[in-house]
């Protein structure tokens, strides 16, 4: 699904949505948002895909998501700090280096 909806995250979404079992439709964004983060220039439709999340669970999970992907692409603290910016407030706490 990742490559048919890239470029179009709130289509994911909807596509996710179709999934009745809430921890299949979490298995379902994570592996749609991770598809668009491969590359540092995926960062942005990544976090805008977690933002456009109403359940809460559904958004910890996708943001914590990307932020695994993120420690690996980002190979200097500035640019990986300047990602965890992008982050809401409430879920900036999940993006730490361990």
């Amino acid at each position: 699904m990742g490559n048919a909806t890239r470029g179009n995250p709130a289509k994911a979404i909807e596509l996710c949505g179709y999934v009745e079992n809430p921890l299949d439709r979490i298995s379902c964004i994570e592996s749609a948002v991770t598809d668009r983060f491969w590359q540092v220039e995926g960062a942005d439709e990544a976090v805008s895909m977690c933002v456009m999340l109403t359940d809460t669970l559904e958004k910890r999970r996708c943001y914590s998501a990307i932020i695994e992907y993120a420690i690996d692409l980002f190979d200097t603290a500035e640019g990986f700090t300047g990602f965890c910016a992008r982050i809401e407030a409430e879920y900036r706490g999940l993006c730490v280096k361990s």
